[in-house]
This record gives structure tokens, C-alpha cells and sequence, in this order.
């Protein structure tokens, strides 16, 4: 599916009102509600955050990669995490 909505306009436009939008709305906003509470560290950006932790899944993904087991996302996202979150 990934592949298709390249070249496919309809499959393209389903997938992005029905999966893609609202799931960005819906983790844009709980970031921006974490930015502004104080909980992440000074300079991020709620986009920047998505596309950092949701792009090693979906390359994996296009790729044609297994998921990553939770041991190793687990790894993937306290990496990240480190990044964006400031220490308690």
C-alpha cells in the first residue's frame, strides 16, 4: 500500500484523510500541550518530533523490513526521547 499511494491519487488521498491526518493532528497538538507545560527541552518543534519517531517505522516499512520487536523500538524511542523530553 505504501508503494501504491504514489501513483495511486485516490488510494493517496484515503490514506491521508483517514490514517495520516488525523493521527499528525492528534500528536501534533499532545506535543504542542507538552511543549507548552515545560516537558520538552527548548527549540522543539511538534513536527520535528513526528517525523523523528515515526520515520525509523515507516522506513523499515518501505523498505520491506520487519517492525522492530519492542526490546529494540523500545531502544529506538528512549533515544529519541533523550532528545526532545527535558530530564525530570
Amino acid at each position: 500500500m505504501l508503494s501504491a499511494v504514489r501513483t495511486d491519487e485516490a488510494l493517496n488521498a484515503a490514506l491521508h484523510s483517514r490514517w495520516l491526518t488525523p493521527r499528525r493532528a492528534w500528536g501534533q497538538n499532545r506535543m504542542a500541550d507538552a511543549i507548552a507545560a515545560g516537558e520538552c527541552r527548548r527549540g522543539v518543534v511538534a513536527v520535528h518530533v513526528l517525523e523523528l519517531r515515526y520515520s525509523p517505522l515507516y522506513a523499515r516499512l518501505i523498505l520491506g523490513r520487519t517492525i522492530p520487536d519492542k526490546q529494540e523500538l523500545g531502544k529506538l524511542l528512549s533515544l529519541a526521547f533523550s532528545a526532545i523530553f527535558r530530564d525530570s
